[in-house]
C-alpha cells in the first residue's frame, strides 16, 4: 500500500508521479523499493485523472446491525454497530445483510476500507471522525477486509495505529467490520 500512498500524496501535493519521484519518497521513508512495483504503479496511473476517479468512486460504508433475534419476545437491546465475528462469518453477516431497504451489502475489500484511513492523523486518530464516531480501535482498532492472502491470512485495517496488513491465522479471530455497497452515478452495481 505504500506505493498507492506515495502516488496520492504525490498527486495531492501537485507533484509528477512518475519513477524518479516514487523512489524518492520511499527511499526518505525507509522502505525498501521494487522497481517491478514502481514500474507497474507509473503505467497504470499513465493517462489516468485520479481526481475524477475519486469522485466517481463512491464507497458507502454502513454502520452494521446487529443480527435479528430469534424470538420478538426478547426485549428490544440496543444495536451493535461493530459486531466482532471472524472472517467468514463477516462475509456471510454482510452477505446476508438486509439494510435500509437493499440487500447488496458486501464485505469490502482491503483497496476500499483502506480509503477509510486519515493518514493527516487529524484529531488524533487515522480515520474520519466525523463520518465514523464509532469506529473500534481498542484492544486492536482491526476491521476485516474481504481480501486475503493464503489459507489464513486476513487483511483489514489497524484503525488504532492507522496502517493495513494481514494477519498470520487471525482469520479465525474476531475482529469489527463494515459492510458496504457499491453506488455508481446513481446506480447500485455490484
Amino acid at each position: 500500500m505504500e506505493y498507492i500512498y506515495t502516488a496520492l500524496l504525490l498527486h495531492s501535493t501537485g507533484q509528477k508521479i512518475s519513477e524518479a519521484n516514487i523512489k524518492k519518497v520511499l527511499t526518505a521513508s525507509g522502505a525498501k523499493i521494487d522497481e517491478a512495483k514502481v514500474k507497474a504503479l507509473v503505467s497504470s496511473l499513465e493517462g489516468v485523472k485520479i481526481d475524477e476517479v475519486i469522485k466517481q468512486s463512491v464507497i458507502s460504508a454502513a454502520p452494521v446491525a446487529a443480527a435479528p433475534a430469534e424470538k420478538k419476545e426478547k426485549a428490544e437491546e440496543k444495536k451493535d454497530e461493530s459486531p466482532e465475528m471472524n472472517w467468514e462469518g463477516a462475509l456471510k453477516y454482510c452477505e446476508e445483510l438486509e439494510l435500509a431497504g437493499h440487500s447488496d451489502w458486501r464485505l469490502p475489500s482491503i483497496r476500499e476500507i483502506a480509503t477509510l484511513l486519515d493518514l493527516s492523523y487529524k484529531d488524533s486518530t487515522w480515520f474520519h471522525k466525523e463520518f465514523f464516531p464509532d469506529v473500534k480501535t481498542a484492544p486492536l482498532g482491526f476491521y476485516w477486509a474481504s481480501t486475503t492472502y493464503g489459507d489464513s491470512f486476513g487483511w483489514g485495517v489497524n484503525f488504532q495505529f492507522g496502517y493495513d496488513g494481514y494477519y498470520a491465522g487471525k482469520k479465525h479471530g474476531c475482529y469489527p467490520f463494515r459492510p458496504v455497497r457499491s453506488i455508481r452515478n446513481g446506480y447500485n452495481s455490484l
